[in-house]
């Protein structure tokens, strides 16, 4: 009997590939940011429409699980929340999309159905994103939308006409760089970009108001998460966002890994999530979700479903822009303080640029230099005090010289004291 040699490469293709442990252990070392997206049909030939991805039974059991019990504020009214998952052109290809989009999807879908705070319409066709679509929603979430999502200048009109009006504006991981060519969504969101390194990152995140009632389900604690950390760009500023989760870049180690980008920021800030009001309309943005894994976890989902709340209207929460504080300076200059000489600069090189920054107003300096004495009268390495000491040349003021004029008078200490005073120019 013949068989084709058709019926033997279908036959193959049936077969399931077994990888062996070192093919498996590889996959699972190598980052996947984004599915596959099918090659485009040949001209004239119509394409398959895409089909929504699904969640495995075990993954929707841990969403499930991880649900909040109840909303933190009663809806004023029934809301009703659009929830957006299109991709597009990024970087001259379709991009093919996270593989988490389906879980926060579910994840959405699940907590309005559980706590009642709203429905949530699941979609990725262009024609959702109309004026008279979006009249009937209260907020837009855009879930992980990366590339030029709002291609046309009506979909664009339909996003402003909505903010304009009050709509709110959710958006995760990659809503910053949905349209990254139309500038004035970036001024609504509060930023764009997507410099990260790879998805596996460890950072140290900082709760940076304890009472906040967005972030009221972490404690006020600092925690270590897992997951691809966007460093974002202008027109990100702490003057017009209330930052809530951020990186402390002295706990973490800011060089694991790969860089995408513009991983380091001169101003050391690495802003997690934030709200803000653009007018009328309330924004609420995370940089977490590249992986599934927030969408399982208790405290982050109730921080998702606190800023949707608030971008629906129902939550109050105070979007107040605040600046920068000085725990990211007391950190670094606590750190630096164990230093000697002979050891590794790191902590040095942060501290020194997180004095740049907080010399940088009047206020910020004078609390630092007072900081900064104090460890000069304390019983610190001679290596700490000497990085001090240069600082204080920089931009140190009368106030230091009495400190350092009593370190003139020993040995170990004379020649640091004398180039702080030079730098001073005091006598």
């Amino acid at each position: 009997m013949r068989i084709s040699v058709f019926a033997l490469a279908a036959a193959a293709a049936a077969i399931p590939t077994l990888a062996g442990p070192s093919e498996r252990a590889l996959a699972a070392q190598t980052p996947s940011p984004a599915v596959q997206t099918p090659a485009p049909a040949a001209s004239g030939q119509a394409q398959e429409p895409r089909r929504r991805r699904e969640v495995s039974p075990e993954d929707r059991a841990k969403i499930e699980a991880a649900l909040p019990a109840k909303a933190p504020a009663t809806p004023k009214s029934p809301r009703k929340l659009l929830v957006f998952d299109r991709q597009g052109i990024y970087n001259g290809k379709q991009y093919g999309g996270h593989a988490s989009i389906p879980h926060a999807n579910l994840a959405v879908q699940l907590m309005g159905e559980k706590t009642g705070a709203f429905t949530a319409t699941l979609s990725s066709e262009p024609g959702a994103i109309s004026a008279a679509n979006l009249q009937q929603y209260d907020a837009l979430y855009l879930n992980n939308t990366v590339g030029d999502v709002f291609d046309t200048p009506e979909m664009r009109a339909a996003v402003v006409a909505f903010v304009a009006r009050g709509g709110g504006i959710v958006g995760n991981h990659g809503a910053s760089v949905a349209s990254p060519q139309w500038a004035e969504f970036g001024e609504i969101l509060g930023a764009t970009g997507a410099s990260h390194r790879e998805p596996t990152e460890k950072a140290t995140l900082v709760v940076e108001d304890a009472t906040h009632p967005i972030t009221r389900a972490f404690d006020g604690k600092p925690f270590e998460y897992v997951d691809e950390f966007y460093r974002l760009a202008a027109p990100y500023s702490r003057d017009k966002v209330r930052v809530l989760l951020s990186i402390d870049p002295i706990a973490t180690d800011m060089m694991q890994g790969r860089c995408f980008g513009q991983c380091l920021r001169d101003d050391n800030d690495y802003p997690v999530a934030w709200i803000r009001r653009h007018g009328k309309a309330r924004v609420f943005y995370t940089s977490l979700g590249h992986n599934p894994d927030p969408f399982w976890d208790p405290q982050i989902l109730a921080m998702f479903l606190a800023g949707m709340q608030y971008a629906l209207g129902d939550l109050e929460a105070d979007a107040t822009p605040r600046p920068r504080g000085t725990a990211q300076f007391d950190a670094a200059l606590a750190a630096m303080s164990t230093y000697d000489f002979g050891q590794d600069r790191a902590s040095v090189r942060r501290f020194e640029r997180e004095v740049s920054l907080a010399a940088a107003t009047r206020e910020g300096a004078a609390d630092a230099e007072q900081k900064m004495l104090k460890v000069l009268h304390s019983k610190a390495p001679l290596g700490a005090k000497d990085a001090i000491c240069r600082q204080l040349a920089i931009f140190g003021s009368s106030r230091s010289e009495p400190v350092l004029k009593q370190l003139l008078r020993n040995k170990d200490t004379e020649a640091m004291a004398r180039y702080a005073l030079h730098g001073l120019g005091a006598k």
